[in-house]
């Protein structure tokens, strides 16, 4: 006998077929997928498609829904598009931003939006009863809001000096490596010998768990992004605010720049 007892076996498949709105002429894009026939879609290893079938609800073969069971009109063409579009990006050799992930009927929707979202470093916010995403660094501000725009209804609070549990100045990360058997690996970490130094030579890491993306570069990348851009706008808006009215460590800080959500602003 070979084996004691059957043995473990994993396999590497293609994934569901998946509707790309880009590929739909009657939908804003071109080509001849339909939502309405599943015959004419194709697999994709883009995560903002994936996320995009999800909100919009995946049928089972029992005719059950599993996802959102959005409307079209609830995720706007124009802002899906773009988020596919910066995924599918060429960038050394292969698309910029790919993913895989076995998903199983019993898993929670939006846990699966937030493994693929991490593989992008993709946001994904709800304005206006609309579905908006995100991938990547934000977009140049749209408007700018000084100190004189904000109404004062509480205390300002500001805290100039995070506690170094808040304070990151390097970043690992582990995904399922192809070579390992799809089991968790390390990518090597990240440093930052510059912020170390301000960090009075403290090594502060943060890590990150990406489990839909297999590609080693890739997550690489997108570690490196999270670690450099960890305060990322919200998908919505993005708005520069300036202001002369913080001070921190005995110094006037002349023009303070944040980018932040709009939806925050208007709370």
């Amino acid at each position: 006998e070979v084996y004691s007892g059957f043995p473990k076996v994993r396999f590497v498949i293609n994934g569901i077929a998946l509707y790309d709105p880009r590929k739909d002429s009657t939908a804003g894009g071109a080509g001849a997928q339909r939502w309405s026939n599943p015959a004419t879609w194709a697999a994709s290893v883009n995560p903002m498609v994936m996320i995009y079938n999800i909100l919009r609800g995946i049928t089972l073969p029992g005719g059950h829904i599993w996802g959102g069971e959005c409307e079209a009109g609830d995720l706007p063409y124009a802002r899906w598009a773009a988020a596919m579009d910066d995924c599918d990006e060429a960038h050394d050799g292969a698309a910029r931003y790919r993913a895989g992930f076995e998903v199983l009927v019993e898993d929670e929707p939006y846990s699966v939006i937030d493994e693929l979202l991490t593989t992008c470093g993709g946001q994904l916010a709800e304005v206006g009863g609309e579905w908006v995403p995100a991938v990547g660094a934000p977009d140049l501000p749209v408007m700018f809001i000084t100190d004189g725009d904000v109404i004062v209804t509480e205390a300002d609070e500001y805290n100039p000096f995070p506690s170094p549990e808040a304070t990151y100045n390097g970043v690992s990360a582990t995904f399922p490596r192809p070579s390992s058997v799809w089991e968790p690996s390390e990518i090597q970490p990240i440093y930052f010998p510059a912020l170390e130094a301000e960090d009075g030579g403290r090594r502060l890491m943060a890590s990150l768990q990406i489990n839909a993306c297999p590609y080693a570069k890739q997550v690489r990348r997108v570690a490196r992004n999270h670690e450099c851009a960890e305060a990322q706008a919200a998908p919505d808006e993005v708005g520069e605010r300036r202001g002369d009215r913080r001070v921190g460590d005995a110094r006037v800080v002349g023009q303070v720049y944040s980018v932040e959500p709009l939806r925050e602003c208007r709370e």
